[in-house]
C-alpha cells in the first residue's frame, strides 16, 4: 500500500466535496500525516495527480480509504493495540484534521435554511456521511422487512451495525482514569472530543445550536442511523430526562422550524425509558413510522379542548393523537400528563404509584401535517411484580428470546430494533426445518436439536407454538416467509404487552374512563 496515494485520495476527496479549500490542502494534509504519525510526503507527477483525482472522484463515502490509512497506521505502530476501538478513535482523528470548523458548519447551515429548511438538513445530513460520523458501511449490515398486522404494516430491523467489544478493549479499560468529562455521550462537549477506549472518539463530530422555547440545544446526526436522517437533539445542560410541559414545548418548537421532520423522546423512567436517561435528549429526523400511518381507531373530545382535534390511535400501544393550534397543544397535552402521572386502575393493573415510586409517564412524538400541529402520547408504565420482574407492561418472558430489551419510542412507533444473533440463529433454524421436510418425518426432532443447542434453546417452545397453529402445512419454500412472518408477529406481540390499556373490550372501556376523568 502506498500510504501518500492514500492521503492524497482522501484530501482530493474532501476538496471536491466542499469539506477542505484548495487553499488548506497542505495545511490538512500536514494534519493528516501527523495524526497517523508519518513524517514524510511524496511530490506527485501530473499524471498521478490525475490518476488520484479519478480515483476521489468515484468515492461517495470514504469509508474505505479511511480503513486503508488506519490500517497502514495499525501496521506500523502508530496504535496503542490494533483493536476495533483503537482504530475508530483513530478513523475519528483523521477526518477531525479534514472537516470545517463548527463555525464555519453552522454559518452554512443557516445561509441555506433561508432559503430552503430541507436543504439545510439535507446537506448537513449528506456532510456527516461523508465526516464518516455515520457509519454507513456498517449500518448497510443491517437487513429487515416489513410485516403486515392488524395495524398496519410494521417495521423489522435486524441491528448488525453495532460492533461487539474486544476482550483487549475491555481489558484496558481498568487502566483506563477516571474522568467526568465529557459527562456522557450527549454532552456537547463530546464536539472534538479525542475519545478514549471506554468513550467514542467524536473529532469528526459536528452539531448545530438551536434556541427551543428560549433554552439552548444541540442538534446532530446519530452515527448508527435506525431510519432516514436519524437526528438526536440534545439540551446543552447536562440533566436528566424529563416529560413535562417544558418537553412538549421543545418538542413542538423543533418541528416548527423544521417541519419536514419529526421529534419524540423516550421516556423519563427506567424500564419504559432509553439508554441514556441521564441527559435530556430527543430523536427524530424524516421518516415516516407505521404509527403515523395508523389510522384513529375511535375519535375522543376533552372538555375546554374541543377545538382540538383527538383521538385514540389504532395502535397495539396505548396512544392518543392530538392535532390544532401548537400552544393548546401544548396545554392539552400537560393536562393529560399530569392526569395520567396519578391515574390508577386496579381493575387493569395500572397503579400510578408504589411505596411512593412514580410509575406512569408518556412518549411524547411531535410533527407538522398538512398545516396542523400533531402531538402522539403514548402511555406508559415501569411497575413490576414478581410473575413480571423486567416489567408488567414489557416484553414478556416467553417473548424474549426474540425481544427481552427496554421498548423504546423508535420501536413504540413501529420500528423493531432487534439483536444481531438472531441473524445466524434464524439460519440454523432454518437449516433444520429444512432438513426435518425433506425427510418428512415431522418436527420432533428439529425440537430435540434445538434443545440441545444453547444458542437455539430459548427458541424451541417459540417455534413449536407457532407451527402447531400454523393454517398451512411449512414447505421448503415457505420456510424464509414464515421466519420472517413469526417474528413480526412476536414484535407485534411485544408491542400488545407494552400497551397499559389493552386492546379487548375492558381495556378499551378502561382508555375512555381515563380520557373522560382528564
Amino acid at each position: 500500500m502506498n500510504i501518500h496515494i492514500e492521503i492524497e485520495t482522501l484530501i482530493t476527496y474532501a476538496i471536491s466535496h466542499g469539506l477542505v479549500k484548495e487553499d488548506d490542502r497542505i495545511l490538512v494534509t500536514n494534519a493528516v500525516l501527523e495524526s497517523i504519525g508519518c513524517d514524510s510526503y511524496t511530490e506527485f507527477t501530473k499524471e498521478e495527480s490525475e490518476q488520484i483525482a479519478k480515483k476521489a472522484a468515484e468515492i461517495v463515502y470514504p469509508t474505505e480509504v479511511l480503513d486503508k490509512i488506519v490500517e497502514w497506521a495499525a501496521q506500523n505502530g502508530q496504535l496503542p493495540t490494533d483493536t476495533l476501538t483503537f482504530r475508530d478513535l483513530l478513523n475519528s482523528k483523521i477526518m477531525g484534521q479534514v472537516l470545517p470548523r463548527t463555525s464555519a458548519i453552522r454559518e452554512d447551515f443557516w445561509a441555506t435554511y433561508q432559503h430552503s429548511k430541507e436543504e439545510a438538513t439535507q446537506h448537513f445530513y449528506e456532510l456527516n456521511r461523508q465526516s464518516n460520523y455515520i457509519r454507513t458501511d456498517r449500518i448497510a449490515k443491517n437487513f429487515g422487512w416489513e410485516h403486515s398486522s392488524p395495524y398496519g404494516d410494521l417495521e423489522i430491523t435486524i441491528n448488525l451495525s453495532k460492533p461487539e467489544k474486544d476482550p483487549r478493549d475491555i481489558a484496558a479499560q481498568k487502566d483506563v482514569v477516571a474522568t467526568n468529562y465529557p459527562k456522557c455521550l450527549l454532552c456537547k462537549e463530546n464536539e472534538g472530543y479525542m475519545g478514549r477506549v471506554n468513550h467514542a472518539g467524536r473529532q469528526n463530530l459536528r452539531t448545530i445550536k438551536l434556541d427551543l422555547a428560549n433554552e439552548e440545544w444541540f442538534f446532530q446526526y446519530s452515527p448508527y442511523i435506525y431510519y432516514n436522517e436519524h437526528c438526536i437533539v440534545f439540551s446543552s445542560e447536562h440533566r436528566p430526562m424529563k416529560i413535562d410541559k417544558a418537553c412538549f414545548e421543545h418538542v413542538l418548537g423543533f418541528v416548527e422550524q423544521f417541519p419536514h421532520y419529526f421529534l419524540s423522546s423516550n421516556a423519563d423512567l427506567p424500564i419504559v425509558g432509553g439508554s441514556i436517561l441521564s441527559h435530556d435528549h430527543f430523536q427524530g429526523g424524516r421518516h415516516i413510522f407505521p404509527m403515523e400511518k395508523a389510522s384513529i381507531r375511535e375519535s375522543v373530545k376533552f372538555k375546554g379542548f374541543e377545538e382540538v382535534k383527538a383521538g385514540i390511535v389504532n395502535w397495539p400501544m396505548s396512544v392518543l393523537r392530538l392535532r390544532g393550534d401548537k400552544d393548546r397543544l401544548i396545554a392539552l397535552a400537560d393536562k393529560i400528563l399530569q392526569s395520567w402521572i396519578n391515574y390508577s386502575d386496579e381493575s387493569l393493573g395500572i397503579y400510578s404509584h408504589t411505596n411512593g415510586v412514580r410509575h406512569n409517564t408518556i412518549n411524547p412524538v411531535a410533527r407538522f401535517k398538512n398545516g396542523k400541529y400533531e402531538l402522539d402520547l403514548a402511555l406508559r408504565n415501569n411497575r413490576t411484580d414478581e410473575q413480571h420482574p423486567m416489567g408488567i407492561f414489557h416484553p414478556y418472558e416467553h417473548l424474549h428470546n426474540i425481544k427481552k430489551e427496554n421498548i423504546g419510542i423508535i420501536e413504540v412507533m413501529g420500528l423493531a430494533i432487534l439483536p444481531g444473533r438472531l441473524k445466524s440463529e434464524m439460519a440454523s433454524i432454518k437449516t433444520l426445518l429444512c432438513q426435518a421436510i425433506e425427510a418428512n418425518k415431522g418436527f420432533a426432532t428439529v425440537y430435540d436439536q434445538m434443545d440441545a443447542d444453547s444458542s437455539l434453546q430459548k427458541h424451541t417452545q417459540w417455534l413449536q407454538r407457532y407451527l402447531s397453529t400454523s393454517p398451512t402445512p411449512l414447505t421448503k419454500e415457505g420456510i424464509d416467509t414464515f421466519i420472517n412472518n413469526i417474528i413480526g408477529d412476536t414484535f407485534c406481540e411485544v408491542l400488545e404487552n407494552c400497551g397499559v390499556f389493552k386492546n379487548t373490550p375492558e381495556g378499551n372501556e378502561g382508555f375512555k374512563r381515563f380520557i373522560n376523568q382528564v
